[in-house]
């Protein structure tokens, strides 16, 4: 995740495996999914930051 060219390199093995640009597709999705949500469990922390100002 966050890296252009890991995201090249891994979606260009999976076609040479057979992966189609529908799977990788989804699999890009997804990920971006998996990453934003990471994300939340820094909702209270921005939340703490901002009621200080």
């Amino acid at each position: 995740m966050r890296c252009e060219r890991c995201t090249e390199i891994h979606a260009e093995r999976a076609k040479k495996h057979g992966a189609t640009d529908e799977q990788i597709a989804e699999t890009v999705a997804c990920a971006m999914f998996v990453a934003a949500g990471s994300q939340l469990s820094w909702s209270d922390v921005y939340d703490r930051i901002i009621k200080e100002k």
